[in-house]
């Protein structure tokens, strides 16, 4: 029995470098599900429903980026690295927009003041825990097969949608203490992701994946191209 958790095969390397490129390509799909997932939970928060929050995690491809982001420097690949933080911060501006709009859309404005935010707007120490058991948990669950099909869970666990909806609907409250202790939220949760996963990676010596990185992104950057 192989009690070292951190091996992998080729084909599994393979598996997480192409799947972890494809669904963190900025492509017109993939800002359209983070515009649909910060939409659902805008308006999970403006009814006070936590299965329709979790709902809009659930289908929220956030994640992606910042595992990219991971991986890119612990194979020390400035191309990825690059690549993936403006996707991410693509995606940060996407999210915001869209949570506004929906915000302005349900909601008076004078109504929003009374509205009871129903999930987390401060950041606590404890949040640093949550971003590095998430980290740990999305890397292996992107990495190991028999894993991929928690993959789901994680995205739930590592809760990045609900905050930016919230900053959403505190930019319209003009609430600058909300948006700014959610957006310490959102920054924690990402960067401690960021790190873990830069961690784990590493351990699984995806340095030797490089190539099939280079390879991938240009058939994925050709693909998203020829489909504007």
């Amino acid at each position: 029995m192989n009690f070292n958790v951190f091996n992998a095969d080729v084909s599994e390397k393979n598996v997480a470098v192409e799947r972890l490129i494809e669904q963190s390509t900025p492509r017109g799909d993939f800002f359209l599900f983070v515009s649909l997932s910060t939409a659902m939970a805008t308006l999970g928060i403006l009814i006070s429903s936590v299965p329709v929050i979790i709902g809009s995690m659930l289908i929220a491809p956030m994640l992606y980026p910042i595992l990219a982001i991971g991986m890119g420097l612990s194979i020390s690949d400035p191309k990825l690295i690059k690549r993936s933080v403006y996707t991410f911060i693509q995606s940060i501006l996407v999210a915001l927009l869209s949570s506004i709009l929906v915000a302005l859309f349900f909601t008076k404005r004078e109504e929003l003041s009374f509205i009871t935010i129903i999930v987390r707007t401060d950041a606590a120490l404890i949040d640093v825990g949550i971003a590095i058991v998430a980290g740990v948990a999305a890397s292996f669950a992107l990495v190991k097969r028999t894993l991929n099909e928690s993959f789901p869970g994680v995205a739930i666990s590592a809760a990045l949608v609900p905050p930016l909806a919230v900053v959403g609907i505190g930019v319209i409250r003009l609430d600058w203490e909300m948006i700014r202790q959610t957006s310490m939220l959102f920054l924690i949760s990402t960067v401690g992701i960021v790190f873990t996963s830069l961690f784990v990676f590493a351990l699984f010596n995806f340095h030797n994946r490089k190539k099939l990185v280079h390879e991938t992104i240009k058939e994925e950057d050709k693909e998203a191209k020829e489909g504007k």
